[in-house]
């Protein structure tokens, strides 16, 4: 047999083998006979780039990028479409006419069209993934069914123009769902299929919006918050898209109504309740004329909020600061009050570099992923949002967000305002009697205070030493 056959072979008893037989359970069998030492060096320059292919992370929903590394962190990632050289994507063309598997065959012409864009290729992915989706659909597990085929109505988009049938073809799927499951679908098959119909412009808008209303009532109805919000969501864009302008108003006054119920629903949680308080006051900004109600639910907002302060922990550690306390005492003493302001404010202390809090945050994020992983909701005292921040999951950067950057600063000013500036202005105070006129000759011909307003920094400043906090922040 050619080295081709014998590749096409080992990749075939493989996925033949494999739980599934789909690509995720397939690929790290591939790529490791491609490195075992006994296997033909002929044999694994076909292995390898079918398992690279078969490895690749599928993002259906993404147009232009449906493939990416599988995984990938500082030291590196694993391999990407981008990786495969002119002799890989030739082998792959050798390949592919023998290769068993719908879904092998789909990714390798998939690839093929990005790296070469040759419509044909797109034209046997788009039918390749079409099969793995009716070869493989179970209303049960319906998921990977649902990606094949908004895979294929994406590459199909992009040929629309001059294969409008072929389109037309991949959308009649999943109408085809909607007619036969909408009744039975337990899950979010019908959510998916109206919402990929609506971004595409396919299917009776009026429709879909009512199909959508009444999943979303019944659902309503079991205390499906989940489902309820879904088809809410999707009942309020198929009546857009429809121009049913009081459509959509009524079903965002149901979404809103779903967010208040469910909020309602885990009062015995301040913190769960205000996350769904929140979506239902966000939601009524986009009805006409809901004031009122809005007012009244921010209230009960407001309430839940304040509760959910009991919910959190507290976290505390202690840092020994008497070294640092010692040297800015030291550094204060036996000066006079021009030198002793001098210093407070330019040689007390320096501002840390971005440079060294990223490499620490990165250090951090590290020994400690867990940490960063998620984003994070900023309260206030009273419990009300004051900020929300992403998390490091699902980015694309060495897993360092801004936040916990932020988070260090603000660690940081805290050691220097109580490690360094508060005894060093407890010396200040304690040692000279310093008048708002002392610090009106530092403010005065400073660039950063606007002419005329010299004395009211001057006090700013003057209050803030004796700490009268309220008149400096004044």
């Amino acid at each position: 047999m050619s080295k081709v056959e014998d590749s096409v072979n080992i990749v075939n008893e493989i996925v033949f083998s494999a739980r599934k037989g789909e690509c995720t359970y397939c690929h790290g069998e591939i790529l490791a006979r491609a490195r075992n030492s006994e296997t033909p060096a002929e044999i694994s320059e076909y292995l390898k780039p079918i398992g690279e292919v078969a490895s690749y992370h599928f993002r259906q929903s993404d147009t232009l990028e449906p493939f990416g590394p599988m995984f990938q962190s500082s030291d590196g990632r694993s391999a990407a479409p981008s990786d495969l050289c002119a002799e890989d994507l030739n082998r792959l063309r050798e390949v592919l006419p023998h290769i068993e598997s719908l879904e092998v065959k789909a990714r390798i012409c998939d690839v093929l069209w990005l790296r070469e864009r040759k419509p044909d290729d797109a034209k046997s992915a788009i039918h390749y993934y079409i099969d793995v989706a009716n070869d493989g659909f179970d209303l049960d597990h319906w998921t990977f069914a649902a990606e094949c085929v908004e895979r294929a109505l994406r590459l199909a988009s992009l040929l629309r123009r001059k294969e409008p049938l072929l389109c037309q073809s991949v959308a009649d799927i999943l109408l085809g769902w909607l007619n036969d499951h909408s009744e039975s679908d337990q899950k979010f098959l019908t959510a998916r299929s109206i919402s990929l119909l609506l971004q595409f412009g396919y299917g009776d808008p009026g429709e879909l919006h009512k199909q959508a209303t009444r999943i979303a009532e019944i659902a309503q109805q079991a205390n499906d918050h989940h489902r309820a919000e879904e088809y809410w969501r999707l009942a309020v864009e198929a009546a857009r898209s429809a121009g049913d302008q009081e459509g959509a108003n009524w079903a965002q006054t149901q979404l809103a109504e779903s967010y208040v119920s469910c909020a309602r629903g885990h009062a015995s949680s301040g913190m769960v309740a205000a996350h769904w308080m929140q979506k239902a006051v966000e939601s009524y900004k986009a009805v006409p004329g809901s004031k009122v109600r809005r007012e009244e639910l921010y209230q009960e907002l407001l309430e839940f909020q304040n509760a959910s302060l009991a919910e959190m922990g507290r976290f505390e550690y202690s840092v020994d600061v008497t070294d640092v306390v010692k040297a800015s005492v030291e550094l204060m003493e036996d000066l006079s009050a021009t030198d002793a302001l001098f210093k407070l404010a330019f040689r007390l202390s320096n501002q840390p570099s971005y440079d060294k809090l990223r490499a620490q945050a990165l250090e951090l994020a590290q020994k400690h992923p867990l940490s960063s992983l998620f984003g994070a909701v900023h309260l206030d005292r009273e419990g009300k949002v004051v900020a929300r921040s992403e998390g490091s999951f699902g980015s694309d950067d060495d897993g360092v967000s801004d936040r916990e950057i932020f988070r260090l600063v603000a660690q940081e000013h805290q050691f220097i305002v109580i490690g360094q500036l508060v005894p060093a202005i407890d010396v200040l105070v304690t040692q000279h009697a310093i008048s708002e006129q002392d610090m009106l000759a530092i403010v005065a011909n400073n660039p950063f205070v606007e002419s005329g307003q010299e004395r009211l920094y001057a006090k700013a400043l003057w209050s803030g030493l004796n700490g009268a906090d309220l008149s400096a922040s004044v």
